[in-house]
């Protein structure tokens, strides 16, 4: 009888460590997700910046007003990058601690209901 405790024991511990874990990984995770869809967006975006620029030659560099233009695009597309990475990361995290925050409650309320 006590053998069989200890073992049940043990494994709702297993399943708390595994829960608590994947409740701390999910986050990270989250970030490496969205790091790496930016990251090949912002590939993306410097091949298209290059073909632009390879498209033009040697005008962009004898007119002035055209690179000032490339120049500009570059900028407002890293801009833009970068505040799509920074709105969608937050979006993420955001729904993700909601939904860390429901699990808890759900813990939480079980817990309170076992005592009573």
């Amino acid at each position: 009888m006590q053998v069989e405790a200890r073992i049940s024991f043990t494994q709702g511990v297993k399943s708390q460590i595994k829960d608590w874990i994947l409740t701390v990984l999910a986050p990270l995770l989250i970030i490496f997700k969205v790091t790496i869809i930016f990251t090949c967006a912002i590939l993306a975006d410097a091949f298209i910046l290059m073909v632009i620029s390879w498209s033009f030659g040697g005008t962009i560099s004898q007119n002035p007003f055209a690179a000032d233009l490339l120049e500009g695009i570059k900028v407002l597309s890293a801009l833009g990058t970068f505040v799509a990475y920074i709105i969608y990361l937050s979006r993420s995290l955001i729904k993700d601690t909601a939904e860390v925050l429901k699990e808890i409650r759900e813990a939480v309320g079980e817990i309170q209901t076992k005592k009573n």
